[in-house]
Formats: C-alpha cells, structure tokens, sequence
C-alpha cells in the first residue's frame, strides 16, 4: 500500500509535489472508509483514492510517475546500456534532477517464519528514492537510487544504494 509519494521535475510537475495520503487517528472514519497502516504506528489510509482537476492540471502524470516507477524497477534491465529511458523532465530549461520518491509498506513473503528480521514483525514499511539526471544535452541516466526499511521506531536501515 502507498502512503506518500514525492514528484519533482516530471513532465508538467516542476516544484516538489507531495500526495500523502496518511490519516491522523484523531479523523473520525465513517462507514469503513479507511484502512490502518499495519505498522502499530496508529496511521490510516483511505480505501479509495480519487485525483481531480481542471484539465493539464497533472492529475495523469501522477499516474505516470507511479506507472514508470513499476516499469522501472521491474523492467528497464531489458533496456540495451544506449537506449534513452523513457522520461521527460519539465520542460522550461533547467538541468535539476527529476526525483520520484515513495513510501509503501508489503507484507514479506518469508520462508516459513513471522518474522521479517529479528525481533520485527512480518511486515515491513519502504522508502525508495530514484533520481535521474543527464550530461549536456544527453538523455536522463539514473544518478541516485535508494531502498530504506523504516521500522516503526528507530533509525531506517538501507537494503540498497
């Protein structure tokens, strides 16, 4: 399940936008609309999302992020070491990265026990980091990339850099 997600530099989105879609335990739930985070942190997050505004106004380029973010990590090894990825950065002249960020939580799949590591629960929260950038003129490259395990209290553990 998603819980935030940060976009900066892609397609029509210039500045940092940030949907986050956590719910304070303090916000009252009528008729089962929410779901709680399974992290004991008390979070919730709707069981349904809906993006709505005027036309060019990004709503699908939030859904592009999240769809090249799969395609990504999933299949962009297929790509040959010369071939551009498949990603725009806005348009207006400047040379900043383009960052996608998201925080999401899985339930492990683990090899018959409950635990994810020692002493944690068999569940685990993420926070993954890409940013692409390019030489002059050449096409966006990964410059950074980062998976966090962020435990409920404590410091997050990087799995990956």
């Amino acid at each position: 399940m998603i819980h935030r997600l940060e976009i900066e530099n892609f397609y029509s989105i210039r500045e940092t936008q940030v949907i986050d879609l956590r719910i304070g335990g303090k916000v009252p739930d009528e008729e089962g609309r929410f779901a709680e985070i399974k992290d004991g942190s008390g979070m919730r997050t709707p069981k349904t999302v809906a993006f709505f505004g005027a036309n060019a106004s990004g709503k699908s380029n939030v859904l592009r992020a999240l769809a090249f973010l799969g395609w990504f990590i999933a299949d962009s090894f297929k790509l040959a070491p010369d071939d551009p990825l498949p990603l725009w950065r806005f348009v207006d002249g400047n040379t900043e990265p383009v960052r996608i960020k998201v925080e999401f939580d899985r339930l492990p799949i683990s090899a018959g026990g409950d635990k994810l590591y020692a002493g944690e629960p068999n569940f685990a929260r993420y926070v993954y980091e890409v940013r692409f950038a390019d030489a002059v003129g050449g096409p966006l490259s990964v410059i950074s990339e980062e998976l966090r395990l962020q435990p409920v209290s404590g410091k997050s553990r990087r799995i990956f850099e």
